[in-house]
């Protein structure tokens, strides 16, 4: 009789520990997908950075490349942080970068740009009330650039020998300067750089 009703009481709990493991596989299942949908919508509301344009001027110290970029958000972006490289062939030195007007209001330091001891590397970091970043990099000479930022900014490489000088270019000159063909997808208009 003891072993009747414990085989009893085993096969129900078998029986309620199957249903309880399917009751939960189902939460599980319907969390995973709110979780995802809620991940979904968050990603719309991420305001990333696409290249708008950019100019080369020749300076009295050397060439200062103008880039923008436009905000896929109208909010103001607040901290931006930009990279710069040169390759490591080229004999270009980079001289200053820092925020524009053009951008919309921002705060910049002493303390905001670094530039790295032989000049082939810097760093700018500085905070933006727009959804407009500006930005000028002078360099010694014209190379190639190399820079990512936050913001959604990858990896993008700037042939400065396909750009004209004083003459501005829109994304799609973009493109074609980084060997591109037009798209509308800002993401497959930038190629990575080469360290």
């Amino acid at each position: 009789m003891q072993g009747r009703l414990a085989t009893g009481w085993l096969v129900a709990c078998s029986v309620a520990c199957v249903l309880l493991a399917g009751w939960t596989i189902r939460i599980s299942l319907r969390h995973h997908e709110q979780i995802e949908s809620i991940k979904g919508e968050m990603e719309k509301l991420v305001n990333r950075l696409t290249v708008d344009s950019y100019l080369l001027q020749k300076s009295e110290v050397g060439y200062v490349l103008h880039l923008a970029f436009k905000g896929t958000r109208p909010e103001p972006l607040g901290k931006m942080a930009f990279e710069f490289y040169l390759p490591k062939a080229t004999r270009a030195r980079i001289l200053e970068a820092k925020p524009t007007r053009d951008g919309g209001t921002f705060e910049y330091s002493k303390d905001s740009l670094w530039i790295s001891r032989d000049g082939t590397e810097a760093s700018l970091i500085y905070n933006l009330w727009s959804n407009t970043a500006t930005l000028q990099v002078t360099l010694t000479e014209p190379s190639p650039l190399y820079l990512v930022g936050n913001h959604g900014i990858p990896f993008l490489a700037i042939r400065m020998d396909d750009v004209k000088i004083g003459r501005s270019a829109g994304i799609d000159a973009f493109a074609r300067a980084n060997g591109k063909e037009q798209s509308n997808s800002p993401q497959q208009q930038l190629s990575p750089f080469p360290r």
